[in-house]
């Protein structure tokens, strides 16, 4: 991990999403909004947003269908 930014930065995710709804991006998604393409070893994703209480899940599905919660791993 080197810092290098992979693609565009300062893309939109989302436009807009309505309260107490969800949304879903697969990795597919997000290379195609970055303009990247697949990459290996570690990544990280910095998301920012001027809305208020707004709360982040990660979730990774493996190859196996084993979906995995990872939103308690960084705390608050």
């Amino acid at each position: 991990m080197d810092g290098t930014v992979l693609g565009s930065s300062d893309v939109t995710l989302i436009d807009s999403l309505q309260p107490a709804k969800t949304e879903g991006l697969s990795i597919t998604q997000l290379e195609t909004l970055f303009g990247t393409t697949p990459w290996t070893g570690r990544a990280r994703l910095v998301i920012t947003s001027p809305a208020n209480n707004i709360e982040l899940m990660m979730m990774v599905r493996t190859e196996g269908n084993t979906l995995t919660n990872l939103s308690g791993a960084a705390g608050n």
